[in-house]
């Protein structure tokens, strides 16, 4: 009887760290989402324009980029911390997927290659310098990505450090 008690409190316990464990990912989850919904509350619906030249001296056009598929706009800058994070994230999705780059506020397009040469970046950039990019998209904070589909609406936008899986799960739904 002794031993059936043991195994009763022990599959007890394990059952009550489980379901702790599922209700503070929920809950840490919702956060995420709330924190989320609030840092893109003023976020455009539609894509504003994006025409300007690559740090190699390329024209983009965001309208002629998204006819080939969804897009991946990152708004970053080479003095954020979580930027750092999110960008090797981003470096490696856009070796599968058409990614375009903003550097914000980061300096001379002489500084932002010697910035992507130290942490082996390789993904397309504009330099916006000014910010005039960063205004007309309405963006406060970085990182952040928007998901531009073909039709010119934005599928996804978010704030903060992005996972791979989730901006791949973005990009499926919009294939």
């Amino acid at each position: 009887m002794k031993a059936l008690n043991n195994k009763f409190l022990t599959a007890l316990k394990k059952l009550t760290f489980w379901r702790s464990l599922l209700l503070n990912i929920l809950f840490l989850s919702g956060l995420t989402l709330a924190f989320n919904a609030y840092q893109t509350r003023d976020l455009p619906q539609a894509a504003p324009a994006l025409d300007s030249l690559l740090l190699t001296g390329q024209a983009y056009r965001l309208q002629q980029q998204i006819k080939k598929g969804p897009v991946v706009i990152y708004f970053w800058a080479s003095w954020c911390p979580a930027c750092q994070v999110t960008s090797n994230t981003i470096n490696k999705l856009s070796r599968e997927h058409h990614v375009v780059t903003v550097a914000m506020s980061s300096g001379s397009d002489l500084e932002i290659e010697h910035y992507l040469e130290e942490k082996a970046l390789a993904f397309a950039v504009i330099n916006d310098e000014a910010g005039d990019i960063s205004r007309s998209w309405r963006v406060r904070a970085t990182p952040t990505v928007f998901i531009v589909g073909q039709d010119q609406q934005i599928a996804y936008a978010g704030v903060g450090i992005f996972s791979s899986w989730l901006l791949r799960f973005y990009l499926w739904r919009l294939s």
